[in-house]
This record gives C-alpha cells, structure tokens and sequence, in this order.
C-alpha cells in the first residue's frame, strides 16, 4: 500500500512538473515569436498589442506562483522583495498622475514579473524543473540568433548603409540595442553554466557572431574586453608558452578584426562623435552631444524637475517626449527618483552577497552573477535592465542561484523498496 501510494505521488508530481515545465514553453513562444504591433518587422510575425501581450505572460506567471503554493522565504529574499516592492508602489504613484497610462501598467509589469519569477526560482521545490529551465533558456538563445542571422541577411539585401541597416534589425523582443543585451546575457550565463570546454567556445562564437550582426558597436568593445579577460585569466592559471601564445593570437584576431569593420566605416559615426567633442568650435561640441549624449541630458532634467521628481522620478511616460536614457542609473531616476536608485543599488547588494555565499553549493551562483555584472555594465549604455520581456529569463537565473543548495543531484521521487 506504502509503495502504490508512493508510485501515486511521483506520477503526480511528474505530471504537475510537466505543467509547470509546459507553462514556461507558452511564455517563451510568446516572448521570442509574438511581437507588440508596429511596423520595421522583416521576418514573419504574430502581432499583438503589447498590454495583451504582457497582459498574457504575466497571468501566466502568476499562475506558476499559485502552482508553488508553499514558500520558504530566508531574511535576504524577504529583503529582495520588499525592494521590489518599493519599486512597484513608486510606479503605482505615478498611474495616478500620468496620462501615458500605458508605459506606466509596462513599467509596473516588469517589476511584478521580476518578483514573481525571482519568488518562484528562489524555491528550493523548483529545483525539480531546472534541467528544463536550461533547455528553455538554450532555446531562448537559439532561436533569438536565428532570427538575428535571418533579419541581418534580409535587410543586408534591402540596405547597405549602417544606420538604414541596423533600423531593419528588428525582431519580436526589440530592435538592434534590445537584441545585442538578451544575447549578451544568454551567452555569458550558458558560458560559465556548462562545463564542456569545447561547447562553451561554440557558445561564445555563435553569441559573438549575433551581436556583431546587430551593428552594436558597444557590444563588439564589450565582447573584446570579455575575451581578453577569458583568454588572460586561462594564461594566468596554466602559464607556460602554449598560454601567451593564445593570448598573443587573441589580440591580433581582434586587431583584425576591428580593422575590417573599420574599413566598413563600422566606427565612423563614434569617431565623428570624438572629433565634435574635442573640437573648439562651440556648435561642433553642441553636435557631438546629439542622440544618446541628449538622451542622458533629458533623463536628468526629467528627475531634477522638483522635489517630488528626485525623490520618485517622473515615472516611465518620462521617456515619451525623447526616448529611453541609454543608462540604467539615468533612467532610474527618471523613472524612480532617489528613492528608486537606493532600492536597486541595495537590491543587487544583497543579491550578488547571497549568490557569492552560495558558489560552493550552487551551480547556477556564479555564472549568475558573472551575468549580472555584464548586463549591469552593457546597460551602462544599453537599455534593458526594466525591460519586461527582459525580465523573465534574467530573475530566473539570478532566483536559481539564490537557492541554497541546487547542485546536480537526483531529485526523483524516493521509492520503497520491496520487503
């Protein structure tokens, strides 16, 4: 009877894993293949209006949370919370006094899927579904390459120019700067996640590859400093002539590198930039300070309006007037205030300590946080920290690696023997 009754637990539990796991697949089909309506789209799409859409995937997700049922919440997730939360009650401030309603329910989706997903992967009874949580995030990141290579291929036939190409880069998570930091974080997560040598090279090709396709200069300076520092921490660790010599071979293939997209005029509007800024003519200085220097400038005058504004920003509609600061810091405290860039400092305080206590028990810890320290950096420049697709694939690697103990161990339900 012991033994039916344990059989009966385990196909129960196997069938509410595969919900659970089938769940993850609809928001992922979602994310990557159904896009909010617009025009500039080349490949094939599903359109959706984007408070449907995120409508959708946050239903979806709080259905997982109902299906968790049971939490064991330790003081350091209780604090992550409560600092989402004051997130959440800033933006809830500003729907009562904007008129772009809709950047403000986004904006509050975003933090509400962070909590949700962070609640339901900092759960040790989640650990069941992380080999299928991996696989969702490979298909993730093979599928956003796919169409990276696609859309590139296409508008390279539509358009040649830099800029009139990299505004065909389009694809259902975002444009060319959205692209370049999902990439990015897929790429350094499954990197330091899987441990065969030989794929970790094949991962890291293929994602540099896809981000130099997007035409995102930041991103090719980024993925050149990740490869140096990979390549002079393994000469570090083995020395020896084989190791300079991979170093030495490194530098040059990146000189090469640099020097053929050079020849594409790749660089030209950067080093066009760098001539306006330290030219002494005063309107070549004022040109130099045109497109993303001006998004900085409008962020800041947006939080330094009045009183209320530095302390709880002006809310998302801060960015309909211009466009998103390319600057995570900057459109915090736009969004947020002063109020909002202390919680998010503090919030990635006590993540990156929880996740460094837990490299010795946890395998998902460290490529973690590794992860978290490139997007934090690309969105130095970059915007996508609260980007609502962005996410739902960030806080479940960081909510894995907050558990306490999710090393490769067998997690299938215990069976009695027979007497």
């Amino acid at each position: 009877m012991d033994e039916n009754q344990g059989n009966n637990n385990g196909l129960i539990r196997n069938r509410k894993g595969s919900l659970f796991s089938f769940i993850n697949f609809i928001i992922m089909f979602i994310v990557v293949f159904i896009s909010p309506s617009g025009e500039g789209y080349i490949l094939p799409y599903i359109s959706m209006s984007a408070n449907i859409k995120y409508t959708l995937c946050l239903f979806l997700i709080v259905l997982e949370v109902i299906y968790i049922k049971r939490f064991s919440v330790d003081n350091s997730t209780k604090t992550i919370i409560i600092l989402f939360i004051i997130r959440c009650v800033v933006s809830i401030i500003h729907l009562f006094g904007t008129s772009e309603i809709d950047s403000e329910i986004k904006c509050l989706f975003s933090f509400l899927c962070g909590i949700c997903y962070f609640l339901i992967f900092s759960q040790s009874s989640t650990i069941n579904y992380k080999k299928n949580i991996v696989n969702h995030l490979v298909c993730y990141y093979a599928i956003i390459c796919i169409q990276t290579v696609i859309t590139y291929i296409i508008a390279s036939r539509m358009h040649t120019g830099y800029f009139g190409l990299k505004s065909l880069l389009k694809i259902p998570i975002g444009a060319s700067n959205y692209i370049e930091c999902w990439i990015l974080m897929l790429t350094v997560f499954l990197y330091y996640y899987k441990k065969d040598s030989n794929l970790r090279y094949v991962i890291f090709f293929i994602g540099f590859i896809s981000s130099l396709l997007t035409r995102s200069k930041s991103a090719v300076l980024l993925w050149s400093v990740w490869l140096l520092m990979i390549v002079f921490l393994q000469s570090i660790k083995k020395r020896g002539l084989a190791s300079f010599l991979a170093l030495l071979t490194t530098m040059v293939a990146l000189f090469c590198v640099f020097n053929y997209l050079q020849k594409l005029d790749f660089f030209e509007a950067s080093y066009t930039i760098i001539d306006y800024l330290f030219s002494k003519d005063s309107d070549n200085i004022a040109k130099a300070f045109n497109g993303r220097f001006d998004t900085y400038r409008y962020a800041f005058d947006a939080f330094n309006e009045n009183l209320f504004t530095f302390f709880f920003g002006k809310g998302a509609s801060y960015s309909s007037g211009y466009t998103l600061a390319h600057n995570w810091i900057l459109d915090i405290l736009a969004k947020s205030g002063i109020i909002g860039l202390i919680s998010v400092i503090a919030l990635y305080i006590v993540i990156f300590t929880k996740l460094h206590r837990n490299f010795k028990t946890n395998d998902f810890a460290k490529p973690a946080m590794i992860m978290m320290f490139f997007v934090i950096l690309n969105s130095m420049w970059e915007p996508c920290l609260d980007g609502f697709l962005f996410s739902i694939p960030y806080y479940t690697i960081i909510g894995f690696g907050i558990q306490q103990n999710n090393q490769n161990i067998d997690y299938r339900p215990a069976m009695k023997s027979q007497a």
